[in-house]
């Protein structure tokens, strides 16, 4: 459930529907620098839920919310901005301001079946 909320977050907050297999993913990552934002933001998405997922199996740490996830990823993306070409670091800005209002809405919202 929270692997389903997190990419529609993303595919609303990129414009287009990511998907949530790696197969779907794979396929924008093999047309290289025609999705290179989208790359770049899938990437940080997967890094993002691993951490998470190796911190609760390993540290113990219990599951929060889903806001934390979404605010870890923006996070991780305005640091990766640096990776983006010139022309594009706006549209990067513009993804992460999407990402963090959406964790503002999902942190105002009670969690349902985690």
């Amino acid at each position: 459930m929270v692997v389903k909320q997190c990419w529609k977050v993303i595919s609303d907050a990129v414009g287009t529907i990511v998907g949530i297999d790696l197969a779907v993913i794979g396929q924008f990552w093999l047309s290289e620098k025609r999705h290179g934002i989208l790359n770049i933001v899938t990437s940080a998405v997967f890094w993002s839920i691993w951490k998470l997922r190796n911190e609760i199996l390993f540290q113990n740490i219990g599951w929060r919310s889903m806001d934390i996830l979404l605010y870890r990823m923006a996070g991780l993306l305005q640091n990766w901005a640096i990776l983006c070409p010139p022309e594009k670091k706006d549209l990067m800005k513009i993804i992460v301001k999407k990402i963090r209002a959406a964790a503002k809405m999902t942190f105002c919202l009670p969690e349902a079946g985690v």
